[in-house]
């Protein structure tokens, strides 16, 4: 039964294509190959909103984002190619490519800087240009206000009301326990000179 089996596979080897290549100079289509292969992590900077979801979805922390530095770090020989980091990406500017990290003599961490924006509406005109030099110089970029809807506005003049009455409770129950102080002194104080 066995010899049949042998048979089979020596007439099959005989006709068909060589399962490997030579590698130096052919390589294989893996793309076409193994559809799902995961090489190494690709991220597309120009797309990358820095918030760092990537970095906290990552099992290894093979991925550091720093905001303020602008930077998008990963350490190819720490991560696993789990992909967590490609599916919880929010603006999906991170892929996995399907050709595997090059062969390296030192073990090295890719750093990508993400170009600085140009700054949003400069300030034209008097006051307002010192307050936007102000606001450029120390790094805060003014936002604009963005329009709130008729729900909105009614939950914020409800909080607001809120806060109002509250403070004023508060004041109340303070000048209340400044009298109470005020009148458990006075009948102390006249103890005292009655004496």
């Amino acid at each position: 039964m066995g010899s049949f089996k042998l048979g089979k596979m020596t007439m099959r080897s005989l006709f068909h294509k060589p399962a490997t290549v030579k590698y130096p100079y052919e390589k294989r289509d893996l793309e076409r190959m193994f559809p799902d292969l995961r090489g190494h992590v690709q991220c597309d900077i120009d797309t990358c909103i820095l918030c760092g979801i990537c970095s906290r979805a990552c099992p290894v922390g093979a991925i550091a984002v720093d905001r303020k530095g602008g930077t998008w770090e990963i350490d190819p020989y720490r991560c696993v190619q789990c992909a967590s980091c490609v599916r919880e990406c929010p603006k999906k500017c991170l892929s996995m490519s399907t050709e595997c990290a090059p062969a390296t003599t030192e073990l090295s961490v890719t750093t990508i800087h993400k170009p600085a924006a140009p700054a949003k509406g400069a300030a034209v005109g008097g006051a307002g240009a010192g307050a936007g030099a102000t606001g450029a110089a120390s790094g805060q970029g003014a936002r604009p206000k963005s329009k709130l809807t008729p729900e909105q506005e009614a939950r914020v003049a409800a909080a607001r009301a809120r806060k109002a009455a509250k403070d004023a409770a508060a004041v109340v129950a303070s000048a209340g326990a400044s009298k109470d102080d005020a009148a458990a002194e006075a009948p102390a104080a006249k103890s005292e000179v009655t004496k």
